[in-house]
């Protein structure tokens, strides 16, 4: 089995169509196919197929595929390490980053990173922990920074804490139930409430803490994966929202304060992931170092 057979595959599966992998490989498609088919020959199963929407891969193209791709990535990785030791830190970092890394931790490492390899480049995907870790587990980020649970990850991926900070419901300084003496999960149901979205671990920690009481779960009238929006609407408004205690200590929590209210109150742990199989760039050994060097700065994430 050859590398260019297994990107002559990936090709072919991305572009649905032999004529079209070819010409964007710059290749001719006889070559193309006889460089598949010696691959399907060499592994005794069908890899490809043709259906009414172009080729498509069967499941063992499939399996094939993930593993090519994972592939590709170690190969770049490696190129990217011999360009660092010849010409001194050049290469391309991917990061996955969740919505409370994009305005604070993350800016700060990278320009961290980005003084000692300034001919480093940095690729920011944002995203929820689950959609970033797919990314993670196809190749197409190098590495994640969100939220992490105290659970095992699965076969594909581990990851390193970072750090850890109380989850709590947050409203503007005035609202009604700052008022009360003591605030229970059933008096929140009054108010409306922003929200991310469901598929979210938070918004699935924060639903399991109300199910747990025997109530309902409130159910947002606004959903949003943006954290500035939501506190933006919070500081102006009588919704209910969900942050941590170290961003109510930031510039983008001025006006907000913590509702005390233990029964929906949880740990939030953070942390990077990455794939278990391969070794993480230098680059990104770099950019981990600066994330765990300003986390403790700021003890709290």
């Amino acid at each position: 089995m050859e590398i260019r057979q297994l990107s002559h595959l990936l090709a072919v599966i991305e572009h649905g169509s032999f004529s079209k992998a070819a010409a964007a490989l710059g290749i001719g498609q006889p070559g193309l196919t006889k460089s598949v088919r010696r691959l399907e020959q060499r592994l005794g199963v069908p890899l490809l197929e043709r259906r009414a929407r172009g080729i498509e891969p069967t499941e063992y193209g499939l399996i094939v595929a993930r593993h090519a791709k994972l592939i590709d990535v170690e190969r770049r990785e490696a190129i990217s390490e011999v360009e660092a030791h010849l010409g001194g830190h050049v290469g391309r970092v991917i990061v996955g980053a969740g919505p409370a890394w994009l305005a604070r931790v993350l800016p700060e490492a990278i320009a961290r990173v980005h003084l000692d390899r300034p001919r480093l480049r940095f690729s920011v995907v944002t995203g929820y922990p689950e959609d970033l870790a797919r990314g993670l587990r196809d190749g197409d980020l190098d590495l994640v920074v969100a939220s992490v649970t105290d659970a095992p990850l699965d076969g594909d991926l581990t990851s390193m804490p970072l750090a850890a900070d109380e989850q709590v419901v947050i409203v503007r300084q005035g609202h009604p139930l700052l008022d009360r003496e003591k605030v229970g999960a059933e008096d929140l149901l009054g108010f409306p409430w922003v929200m991310a979205p469901t598929r979210t671990r938070v918004r699935q920690r924060l639903d399991s803490s109300f199910l747990q009481l025997g109530l309902a779960p409130p159910m947002p009238v606004i959903e949003s994966d943006s954290v500035l929006f939501a506190l933006s609407l919070l500081r102006g408004s009588n919704f209910l929202g969900m942050a941590t205690r170290g961003a109510l200590q930031r510039p983008e929590g001025v006006g907000l304060v913590a509702l005390e209210c233990p029964e929906v109150s949880f740990v939030r742990r953070t942390g990077v992931m990455y794939r278990r199989r391969g070794t993480l760039p230098s680059a990104a050994l770099a950019l981990v170092d600066a994330l765990s060097v300003v986390c403790r700065d700021e003890d709290r994430v």
